[in-house]
């Protein structure tokens, strides 16, 4: 989503778009709790696209072997 984000970001991308010295900026405040929670979201996201990860790779073997096979294997476990 970072790619359809069109604001400006730091002051060297505001004085050639606009030609004129950027006299001042405001620093970005976190707090202890918004780093958690973003950190907190970073290893969920990356536990879920692992998961995604494998249940596409055993959908895409399962789906190579074919559904007979599979129901069998299955079957022997349930």
């Amino acid at each position: 989503m970072d790619f359809l984000d069109s604001s400006l970001k730091i002051p060297g991308e505001i004085e050639p778009l606009l030609g004129v010295p950027v006299l001042a900026t405001i620093p970005e405040i976190s707090r202890t709790g918004q780093r958690f929670r973003h950190r907190l979201n970073q290893i969920f996201s990356a536990i879920f696209i692992m998961i995604g990860f494998a249940l596409f790779a055993a959908f895409a073997i399962l789906s190579v072997k074919g559904v007979a096979r599979t129901m069998a294997f299955v079957k022997n476990y349930i």
